[in-house]
């Protein structure tokens, strides 16, 4: 994988994190789809929702895996 590419992601996820997004992460057809939630606090409207794929390579599964990010793989088959 470029680093470059994955310095961004990195720094995206981070981001993110540091925002307080919820992050979920599924496998589809070899990729990863990256799911993220902000939902403003109670009494407020704001909610936000947004996917991106990154690429199923060891370091984009390490990375979120490290950051508490479970990586949810669809059984073969399916």
């Amino acid at each position: 994988m470029d680093p470059l590419e994955l310095r961004d992601i990195e720094l995206k996820l981070s981001e993110w994190l540091s925002q307080g997004y919820q992050i979920t992460a599924d496998e589809v057809e070899g990729d990863i789809r990256v799911t993220t939630y902000f939902v403003a606090p109670a009494g407020e409207m704001a909610k936000e929702r947004n996917q991106e794929l990154w690429p199923m390579v060891p370091e984009t599964v390490d990375m979120l895996e490290r950051n508490g990010v479970p990586v949810v793989r669809t059984p073969s088959g399916l």
